[in-house]
């Protein structure tokens, strides 16, 4: 199981003072944020460069994060750019070697929640996505979008994870799973062991972060208010073998170093209690 945390693509130079944080603090995996770089011409080309870096380093990428519409933006409005970016991300994925990319469903919100529609809204916007997952030979990773404390007039689908089973089975045969985010469930204050359970196979890949409810801080799995022993032992319920990948607020340069290490403990922590080595 890859140990992992995020790093930006967002230029060669952050990248590299970062996954070099990473690498030194014992990760031999990472997240690859590669966000707009599809409106670049340019981003193939530097995704290439970081990918010789991480061959270099003994490193491998386990997702990366697409590109993403604003949350409040409804889906009844698109933009062509915007849709060829997230795609192109998908491309992306495939050179640095990750197995998926991460995707953020949209809501139809403008008049009111609307389920249903945002639910055809996605489905069509994934058709594309995976076509061109099936020919890059990745998956795309819809993940779990909360109900934020802080906009609670505003309900997100995938906030329930009845709408992520919904979405990820109605497409057969296809590169298509659940991204899982553990400080977005948790927001939701619902029994999250029992939805991993209930998720099973459909989760391919995780963000692993905590917060104590009130915002999405993206904190270590040391502070906050999550029960990570039931957490994991649930993942080990449903055989899950594949990433932990911390997707963490950023500090201060100064403190990177202690912070990727403390980071690497933490997770290290969590993967030695889904294995069953520690339960505490």
């Amino acid at each position: 199981m890859n140990r992992a945390i995020y790093v930006h693509a967002s230029s060669f130079e952050r990248f590299k003072a970062e996954l070099t944080f990473a690498r030194d603090a014992g990760f031999r995996a990472v997240g690859v944020d590669v966000g707009p770089l599809g409106h670049k011409e340019e981003g193939l080309d530097l995704i290439k460069r970081c990918r010789l870096l991480m061959d270099e380093y003994g490193m491998v990428a386990t997702q990366t994060h697409l590109d993403c519409y604003d949350p409040l933006l409804c889906s009844t409005v698109t933009d062509p750019e915007r849709d060829a970016s997230i795609r192109y991300g998908l491309r992306l994925t495939a050179a640095l070697g990750a197995k998926a990319g991460v995707y953020h469903p949209r809501t139809a919100i403008t008049k009111g929640y609307d389920w249903r529609i945002s639910y055809e809204h996605n489905r069509e916007a994934l058709k594309p996505l995976l076509e061109t997952a099936a020919k890059e030979g990745v998956a795309v990773a819809v993940e779990n979008i909360p109900i934020f404390p802080d906009c609670p007039q505003h309900r997100f689908y995938s906030s329930d994870p009845d709408d992520l089973c919904e979405l990820v089975d109605s497409f057969k045969d296809a590169p298509i799973g659940i991204c899982w985010d553990t400080g977005h469930a948790n927001l939701m204050s619902f029994d999250q062991p029992k939805v991993v359970r209930q998720l099973g196979s459909r989760i391919i890949c995780t963000h692993v972060s905590s917060n104590f409810k009130e915002q999405d801080w993206h904190l270590l799995p040391l502070y906050g208010y999550l029960d990570w022993p039931k957490l994991m032992a649930a993942f080990r319920d449903i055989g899950y073998k594949s990433d932990l990948t911390l997707e963490l607020r950023q500090v201060d340069v100064r403190a990177a170093a202690s912070f990727n290490r403390l980071a690497f403990d933490a997770v290290t922590i969590l993967a030695d209690i889904l294995s069953g080595k520690q339960e505490k």
